[in-house]
């Protein structure tokens, strides 16, 4: 089922529609941000996550939604 924390659609099973769409864009940011630069002291695998939910928090705000 679906309920709301925090004006978030929270999935069954705890993953927030934030984080359901981050995980939807991290294959293209992947794809698209492999050789970008990096923020002091993050790796590679943080820039991915940062930049997902980068995608998420716009796709969230499309809608209507905060994170």
């Amino acid at each position: 089922g679906y309920g709301r924390a925090r004006d978030v659609t929270v999935l069954a099973g705890g993953m927030t529609l934030r984080d359901y769409f981050a995980a939807k864009a991290l294959p293209s940011v992947v794809a698209v941000a492999a050789g970008d630069t990096l923020l002091d002291g993050e790796s590679q695998e943080q820039m991915f996550a940062r930049k997902s939910y980068a995608v998420a928090d716009a796709m969230l705000s499309a809608r209507g939604e905060t994170k």
